[in-house]
């Protein structure tokens, strides 16, 4: 009984908890655009979906609603981690990621992050994230679980408040909170002692890209002769922002475990004034724009309500 219990815990921790990744492992790395790759396994998944929907239920008798939902389990449903996660690690998977766990062992894929020096959680164990570019952005595994999966549970809160009269501002200002909240406890300080702003950019896009299936006034999704079908492929490009590298928009750490990973992160110091890295920064500083969630953490971050990033280049003076 003692077993199964540990092992429902475990199951339910690791879950919660997106793998760990650090995007300055790739500051030096130039990775092939995995764009249309990563569309390709999310639109695979909405057809998979949709032949479920169709051939299995009742179309006629199942929502909207029901539908998106359906689709978004195809990626974020898992056991130990989400589906998406495991194809992102899975070696036969045809991608170019750093580091590749084909290569890499997850003892070695730790060593080679800013976190080698730190005591890894228990998914670190056993799993590593890897790091993409996605349209020259690059952004660790575990925005993709962010985006798809935590957006979507802002999604639900922002359908709720609009149910109670809440302004699409006001509703959007309650899933923002909520995944402000959850960097707070389980899926950042409390597991990880890192406050991760990429990830609430990710949540903040996720929610916006939900909107796309049913809401939108061209919705993704339609019922043609009683049938659901996909009125148009997925694309997540407008989504994908500079936010989600946390080299550019970088975490908070608490003091006990950024003394720990300090001797790990003084490798990338050499690096801040590179070629590379200033083209990408300048890059991204060219096409990030405002949107309300950073506003937001702006604000409560003049309060004294939220941290400030632990920033590479203070450490580096």
């Amino acid at each position: 009984m003692k077993l199964c219990l540990s092992l429902l815990l475990f199951i339910r921790f690791t879950n919660i908890c997106a793998l760990e990744t650090d995007q300055y492992m790739v500051w030096d790395r130039a990775l092939d655009d995995s764009k249309e790759i990563i569309h390709r396994y999310l639109n695979n998944n909405m057809q998979d979906a949709l032949i479920d929907i169709n051939n299995t239920w009742n179309p006629k008798k199942k929502s909207c609603f029901d539908v998106q939902k359906a689709i978004v389990e195809k990626s974020t449903d898992g056991i130990i981690i989400t589906n998406i996660e495991s194809w992102a690690l899975d070696e036969d998977t045809v991608i170019h990621r750093y580091p590749n766990p084909a290569r890499y062992s997850r003892t070695e894929q730790y060593a080679l992050s800013q976190y080698a020096n730190s005591k890894p959680r228990l998914i670190d164990n056993y799993f590593f994230g890897v790091n993409y570019n996605y349209n020259n952005i690059y952004f660790g595994t575990d925005k993709l679980v962010h985006f798809v999966g935590t957006g979507w549970r802002l999604y639900k809160l922002f359908k709720k408040s609009l149910k109670k009269n809440r302004s699409i501002e006001q509703a959007e200002l309650v899933g923002i909170k909520y995944g402000i909240k959850k960097e707070f406890r389980y899926y950042g300080l409390k597991t990880s002692s890192i406050f991760s702003f990429a990830d609430i950019e990710a949540n903040y896009q996720g929610l916006q890209f939900m909107k796309e299936f049913c809401y939108a006034k061209t919705p993704i999704l339609k019922l043609v002769n009683k049938r659901w079908v996909a009125t148009r492929k997925i694309n997540i490009e407008q989504y994908v922002t500079p936010g989600w590298d946390e080299s550019f928009n970088e975490n908070y750490i608490l003091s006990k475990r950024l003394k720990k990973i300090n001797p790990s992160r003084k490798r990338y110091c050499s690096l801040i004034q590179s070629p590379r890295v200033r083209e990408r920064m300048n890059y991204y500083k060219s096409i990030w724009k405002s949107n309300r969630s950073l506003e937001y953490i702006k604000a409560r971050q003049a309060l004294g309500k939220i941290p400030l990033p632990s920033k590479l280049s203070n450490f580096c003076k």
